[in-house]
């Protein structure tokens, strides 16, 4: 049987070139939106995008390179939220 395609999709074979393709193709854009509860119950939006989170990934690589941690695992363990991007 043969697979027709639909459309055409880029392959990647990591995330790493997803996140590095994002940022080159939608780097303005908005990635995502942070929700910040203030002390006074004000609520504050956030708008993170695509440059800005490529920018902190690296920052957190940098920081694990600077712990010795190049070519080891790291596991993080927490709640599912941008910070951990």
């Amino acid at each position: 049987m043969e697979v027709k395609k639909i459309f055409e999709a880029q392959e990647f074979n990591n995330v790493k070139e997803i996140i590095y393709n994002s940022a080159k193709v939608y780097g303005d854009n908005i990635a995502f939106v942070i929700k910040h509860q203030l002390e006074n119950k004000e609520v504050n939006y956030e708008n993170i995008t695509y440059k800005e989170m490529l920018q902190d990934i690296n920052k957190l690589g940098t920081a694990f390179y600077d712990l010795n941690l190049k070519e080891k695992r790291v596991a993080i363990i927490g709640k599912n939220r941008y910070e951990w991007v």
